[in-house]
Formats: C-alpha cells, structure tokens, sequence
C-alpha cells in the first residue's frame, strides 16, 4: 500500500513539475510584463519583439536579455516550439486561426479595461500555468496598493473636472481603464459624464464645452513634457477653459496608462498623486 501511494505521489509531482517548466510565449508586451512578474521568466522561450527594450512602451526594458524577439513571426514562433502562445484580443484573427492550424496551445486573452478584469486576467495565467502564491501575491499588493486610494479620495470634497486627451485627439470615456481609475481616485471623468463610451476622437470644440478643471496627456518620455504643456498652453482656442486659465495640464507616461499588467496600478497613484497633490 505504502508503495502505491509513493508512486502516486512520484507521478503527480513529475507532472507538476513537467508543467510548471512548460515552454511559455507571450506576443504581447502585457503579456511579457505579467509573466515576469508571475516569475515565469526561466519558462519564458521568446518575447513578443523590440518593443520590449523600448522605454516609450515597456515596463520591463533589461530584464529579458537572451530572450528571442518573435514580433509575430510564425517561423519564429514554431522553431521556437513553445507548449503556450499568450495571444490578446486585439490580434489579427488570421494571426490566431494561423497558430491554431499549427497545433499550438494558445492563451487568449481579453484586454482589460478595469481592474476587476486585470484581477481576471492574472487568475486565469494561473489557471492555465498553475502560479500559484506569486499569483495571489501580486493581486493583493495590487488590491492594497487600490484600497490605500481609495482611504485617502475619502477626503476629496469636491470632485476634480478632467479630461484625458491623446496626441491622437481621442479621450476614454465609460467602459475604459481611465473610467475606472476615475472611480476609484474620486474625480470626474468629463468625458463618460457627457456621454461619451469607449476611446473616440473629440474636437477641440468639445473640449471647450466640456470645460475641464484639469487635462490629462500621455506622453512617451518625461523629455515631451514641457513641449506638450505648452502646446496646450498657447493654443489660441482652448484659452477659455479652466484647465487652461489656471494651467492644469497634466503628464502621464503612456506606458503606465496603456499597459494591460500588474503595472496598470501605477497610473492610479501616479495620476490620483496629480490631481490632489495635497490629500
């Protein structure tokens, strides 16, 4: 009997420890940047491409030295022999069904647009790569780091008017990220207030009837900021606003805004710190 259950116990720990070393490739940046987080980086046997050493989009820059940048390539990814392909739903259908003829095991995921589904997100890596510890260990710093916020937005008496608006002339209205930190830091996003969903292009006329107290522009590297600042600032037709009479324009660099990883966290303090700088 004794024998038995030590060869059972032989056989799951082999198959354990055969799919904790699975051969894992992401094809996204969030997904590179939650696998290292996930410290899953000796099972990591590629990377999405370049865009991981650039410090415009990449929280991770020098941390993934040795491995081979795939940028979707599919020779690549099957000399590459991977057990998992991370895929988001913003691909190509043609790129997926491609790997799926392959017989390659894939991954998909949505791209969050809130925490609760960044929490989803990272429940179903572990899921899929039996985590574990280091799973529930960074969705709780995250959920702390959340709550923390929220304590100190109870002070807030008088919610702050603000606009994001992108080098591209879009904003985030309801149903995004920016919607969701809004919440949670206690400002008001101008934009879902007046009916806007999603991420759509506003004219600048818009931007005058909604009067924000306070823009908010991503940028790529802290070196645009005082450019795009006083673009703003000496723009001949947004000089009525309050943002601009008072000159609240604000930076945020756009790698900690458009992640889908554990570092969406960051433009919650960052963005919260901004507004009430003195809560």
């Amino acid at each position: 009997m004794k024998r038995k259950i030590f060869i059972v116990l032989m056989l799951l720990f082999y198959f354990k420890l055969t799919f904790t070393n699975m051969r894992v490739l992401s094809l996204t940046l969030g997904g590179d940047e939650l696998l290292l987080g996930l410290g899953m980086k000796n099972s990591m046997v590629g990377v999405c491409g370049e865009i991981v050493d650039n410090p415009r989009y990449s929280n991770i820059v020098g941390k993934t030295f040795g491995e081979k940048r795939v940028n979707g390539n599919l020779e690549e990814i099957a000399f590459l022999h991977p057990d998992l392909v991370i895929v988001a739903d913003w691909m190509s259908k043609d790129k997926i069904d491609h790997l799926e003829k392959m017989g390659i095991n894939l991954l998909k995921y949505k791209t969050p647009n809130s925490f609760e589904e960044l929490f989803s997100l990272i429940d179903s890596f572990n899921k899929k790569m039996e985590i574990g510890e280091k799973a529930i260990e960074i969705n709780s710093d995250i959920k702390n780091r959340i709550e923390n916020v929220k304590i100190r937005a109870r002070n807030i008496k008088k919610k702050k008017r603000v606009l994001l608006y992108t080098s591209y002339g879009s904003t985030c209205g309801e149903g995004t990220f920016f919607d969701d930190i809004s919440k949670i830091a206690n400002f008001e996003n101008i934009a879902s207030k007046n009916g806007i969903a999603g991420n759509v292009k506003i004219s600048k006329e818009k931007i005058v009837q909604f009067n924000p107290e306070i823009i908010i522009v991503p940028i790529y590297e802290e070196s645009e900021k005082k450019l795009v600042i006083n673009n703003f600032l000496n723009d001949k037709s947004l000089e009525n606003i309050d943002a601009i009479k008072n000159k609240k324009i604000i930076t945020i660099e756009d790698k900690h805004l458009m992640t889908s990883s554990q570092h969406m966290i960051n433009s919650l303090e960052i963005i919260f710190n901004k507004i009430y700088s003195k809560i």
